[in-house]
């Protein structure tokens, strides 16, 4: 609502040029009607500037009501106002009471010059008191809620620094609330001396003002002193920073912080202190104010501070520290290894030795792991979208934002699911279609979702919906949409009208589109009170004026998630990524995670938490909470999930009733909990270097880690980390885990998996496998190295991408199957023209071998060496035959999609077709090895005809 914004900016402009208008007035000749219209003007500006904030204050209040949050409205609004108040009371007493001169300062002038002299003092004092008073206040305003915060604070006993014996919690509350109040009392003595300053520049001029100055000066002792006082406060407690800095080889208080930078600290805080003292003092001995004894005494402390705090610490830097560098080091390493593993939540990773990834992969793990195999996600979310937009945006005002990786019980078994929302973006409408009308009454929702199973694809190589079109239709197991319209989303913005006079437009169908009324009850009842409020915060007249809204009409605000998660608790912070979630009955909602995060967790190294928390600097963050929000009526809910963070307890003290506990929730938000990325991302940044907890291995950060490369549209980038099924050796049954690889810095082979669990519940949730060093294990830009050493598969691959098509490879997923390590890779193609990816084949490879097939059964046989039939993964295949090897076909026989099959009988037009393949396969392996690549097209074509016809008479009952 940036309308709110410009108003108030607008108003006050006119305020201004009102009241320069009667300055000039007064000063003229004009009189009459030129006064009173500048007059006017003031009482129209006043009203604008206290419309406009009461309207935003207002709207606010309407807001929270809305989504029952109207304590957490109340506590934020009178706080700052409190804060204001109490700041400007206190910062304009003080400065007016300070201020004051006795009137015997006055003796040596005039009665004239003494009177005109303190009526210009007395104003001065006023204007600059007005002034200190109102920037104190706003200070105090922007420090409440952390002052709120400190004074309702949960101690926690997660980590105690080892230099000063505090707690976080003194350092997330306490340690911020003292900086800034020093701040505002800085800014009270300031204020003070300003009015002093000035005074004293104003009665320079005036005969006999001798008694008048030597006042002044004393005032200006007194406030000098008082400030000096403050700033020792401000130098002692600057010891604590040490904890947030890089100190050489450590983050954190390092052996010369300690030996000798904080004890000089110390001696600098007590000279600055004796320094405050004797400008007290001199302000009541005169004697003692003489300018150059005072100049003195600061120039000492001045060159004291610079050398003790500087100078002498980097001498013992020099000359102590780095010739015994690691041993002086090694306790404060240890220090910082543990801050900052404790902070990042990652002080109690589950690592796992190396399971032995030289065992040979058998048939019988292979079976073994059938539910993860049968989850493999052979979509990549990059593909997918393209694909989506092609087949299910329907209509080119229809948008998917993204595409969410979670996971639902289909036909009783838990399978990963990929689903998008089809939200409707009002930009891509015709510029003529665009009004008021249209944009905030009609076109308001977006409509249902489209969802398709992770290793699902047709025989054409495309997704297999089980959930589609408009309306949606579900199939699979999948339920069905029962509210399929998106008023809130990932992508929306701007406000909405819905119940208005005239019927939203709801979805197309044939040649005209169906209409729809809203039967919700979200949004805010628009009376005409509630239209003019909006129509000011929006600055659209429209809302107060059109005839299409009724006092039955409702205003949705808000609606971007992002907007309105951070409106309702702007003091926590959201992940980059909510995702769509469809709950047992068939609605929609958006869930996301949320952090709390702090810049002051002692001895912790700051990271860039990058596009996650838009750049912002950290070095203490905890998926504390989720939020849901309904998709149709924006009912919006926060869960506490980290009850051990203090920085969320301390929210839920202050905010009670903001969170609620997860134990509380439907048991489908629970079930949808998903570890978020973001965070994953992070963690595994941190963890590539402080996975050395070994303070001299960390010193000479020879084992320093870097997350693992992958090639997508021929570009090498780190892969980021993946929603699986993944079952970590050792264990009983598969999580849905986020996957990131590691591979040492600058180097290609494998040296970990990160796993994060998303069972809440889990005790384990972040395990590390980690490999041995004394072999190498491929790592996944090692495997597309090998991919594209291979000379069959590079020879197809070159031939498609030679032919108006683009040759696409998706994620690069690593398995770990009873001691071996699975590689799998899907293969996409896609025109160059028109982006919509194909499945084309699938690679699987091992440690000593690398294949592709059809589908992933076919490539698990070509690689094994035997039939296996996994079941359930890619298109309507053949029953499993022989070995497969890149460029040859498989014998088809009769079957169905997954499962064991019995083989049918073979006719004799499906032997001529099969022996028809195998010659047209023949001939294009001799055209690809002679390099004729333009034949060889020709071929491939004509066994891709073949292959449907045999394909027709397998299909046909």
């Amino acid at each position: 609502m940036t309308g709110q914004t410009a108003m108030i900016s607008a108003f006050g402009v006119l305020l201004l040029v009102a009241v320069a208008i009667f300055i000039w007035v007064r000063r003229s000749k004009f009189g009459g009607w030129a006064l009173g219209l500048s007059v006017a003007l003031m009482l129209v500006a006043v009203a604008g500037l206290l419309f406009s904030a009461l309207a935003g204050i207002y709207t606010d209040f309407l807001f929270f009501t809305e989504v029952s949050y109207r304590q957490v409205f109340w506590t934020r609004t009178l706080a700052r106002i409190a804060a204001y108040v109490a700041g400007a009371i206190v910062a304009y007493a003080v400065v007016w009471a300070v201020t004051g001169l006795p009137r015997g300062l006055f003796a040596g002038m005039n009665a004239d010059d003494a009177l005109h002299t303190s009526q210009v003092l007395k104003w001065t004092r006023i204007v600059i008191a007005v002034v200190a008073a109102n920037f104190v206040g706003l200070g105090a305003s922007g420090l409440s809620l952390q002052l709120l915060a400190a004074v309702r604070q949960v101690a926690s006993t997660m980590y105690t620094d080892p230099i000063f014996g505090h707690s976080i919690s003194f350092y997330f509350f306490t340690y911020p609330v003292m900086r800034g109040l020093l701040g505002i009392l800085a800014g009270i003595v300031v204020g003070g001396m300003a009015v002093i300053g000035a005074s004293f520049l104003m009665a320079s001029s005036v005969p006999g003002d001798a008694a008048l100055r030597r006042g002044l000066r004393n005032r200006l002792s007194f406030f000098a002193g008082i400030l000096l006082l403050i700033a020792a406060v401000g130098v002692w407690i600057s010891m604590y920073g040490l904890l947030f800095q890089s100190n050489g080889v450590v983050f954190g208080v390092s052996n010369v912080d300690q030996v000798v930078r904080i004890p000089l600290i110390k001696a600098t805080a007590v000279g600055v202190l004796l320094c405050g003292i004797v400008f007290l003092l001199a302000s009541f001995k005169p004697r003692l104010a003489n300018p150059r004894f005072l100049g003195w005494v600061g120039a000492i402390t001045l060159i004291a501070y610079i050398l003790l705090v500087s100078g002498i610490p980097a001498l013992y830097q020099r000359f102590v520290v780095k010739p015994n560098e690691l041993s002086r080091e090694t306790p404060y390493l240890a220090n910082n290894i543990t801050a900052t593993n404790t902070a990042f939540g990652l002080s109690a990773v589950n690592v796992i030795p190396d399971p032995g990834t030289q065992t040979t992969l058998t048939a019988g793990a292979v079976i073994a792991n059938k539910d993860v195999l049968q989850n493999v996600r052979l979509w990549d979310w990059r593909a997918l979208a393209d694909t989506n937009e092609q087949l299910q945006s329907i209509r080119s005002y229809y948008k998917f934002n993204d595409i969410d990786i979670d996971r639902y019980i289909l036909n009783g078994t838990s399978q990963e699911v990929m689903i998008a929302a089809r939200e409707l973006e009002q930009s891509l409408l015709p510029d003529t279609s665009r009004s008021f009308v249209n944009d905030r009454l009609v076109y308001t929702h977006g409509f249902g979702v489209v969802a398709n199973g992770v290793s699902d694809f047709s025989s054409e190589g495309a997704p297999v919906y089980a959930v589609k079109d408009i309306p949606p239709v579900s199939s699979g197991g999948f339920v069905d949409i029962s509210e399929p319209r998106i008023y809130y989303g990932e992508g929306t913005s701007g406000f909405a009208i819905v119940k208005g006079n005239s019927s939203e437009f709801d979805y197309p169908q044939g040649d005209a589109n169906k209409q729809y009324q809203y039967t919700g009850n979200g949004g805010i009842r628009l009376s005409m009170l509630n239209r003019l409020a909006f129509s000011f915060v929006n600055q659209n007249i429209n809302i107060l004026i059109s005839g299409q809204i009724s006092s039955e009409s409702r205003i949705m605000v808000y609606r971007n998630l992002q907007e309105r998660i951070k409106h309702i608790a702007p003091f926590l912070e959201v992940d980059s990524d909510p995702y769509i979630v469809v709950d047992p009955e068939g609605k929609l909602f958006w869930f996301g995670q949320g952090y709390t995060t702090s810049q002051y967790f002692p001895y912790s190294e700051y990271y860039d938490a990058g596009t996650e928390l838009s750049g912002k600097v950290v070095n203490y963050v905890r998926n504390s909470f989720m939020y849901t929000v309904n998709a149709f009526d924006g009912t919006t809910t926060f869960y506490l999930i980290d009850k051990a963070d203090p920085v969320a307890a301390t929210i839920d003290r202050v905010y009670p009733g903001l969170f609620k506990s997860l134990d509380d929730a439907p048991s489908f938000v629970k079930d949808h909990y998903r570890y978020p990325s973001g965070l994953g991302a992070l963690q595994s940044r941190v963890f590539s270097k402080y996975h050395m907890t070994d303070p001299r291995v960390f010193y000479g950060q020879e084992d320093q880690w870097a997350v693992a490369k992958e090639r997508y549209l021929g570009t090498d980038t780190p892969i980021e980390p993946y929603y699986i099924f993944f079952r970590l050796p050792g264990s009983t049954g598969p999580v849905f885990s986020l996957v990131t690889p590691f591979t040492p810095v600058g180097k290609d082979n494998l040296v970990a998996l990160m796993a994060i669990s998303s069972d809440i519940n889990s005790p384990d949730r972040v395990s590390v496998i980690k490999f041995s060093k004394d072999r190498v294990v491929y790592g996944p830009f090692q495997v597309e190295a090998r991919i594209d050493q291979d000379t069959e598969i590079s020879k197809t691959l070159t031939l498609w991408n030679q032919q108006g098509s683009q040759v696409l490879r998706g994620n690069m997923l690593i398995l770990p199957v009873d001691g071996s390590l699975l590689y799998i890779e899907p293969i996409y193609l896609q025109s160059s023209s028109s982006k919509m990816p194909q499945i084309k084949k699938i690679v699987a490879a091992t440690k000593d071998k690398l294949v592709w097939g059809d589908n992933l059964d076919q490539a698990l046989s070509s690689l094994l060496g035997t039939p296996v039939d996994i079941g359930g993964v890619g298109p309507a295949t053949t029953a499993p035959g022989p070995v497969v090897t890149p460029g040859t076909v498989v014998t088809p026989e009769t079957g169905t999609t997954g499962g064991n099959v019995t083989p049918g009988t073979v006719t004799a037009e499906q032997k001529a077709l099969i022996a028809e393949a195998v010659a047209t396969m023949t001939r294009y392996k001799q055209y690809t090895a002679t390099g004729d690549f333009a034949s060889a097209g020709q071929e491939l074509k004509a066994l891709e005809d073949v292959l449907a016809k045999l394909d027709a008479l397998n299909t046909t009952p």
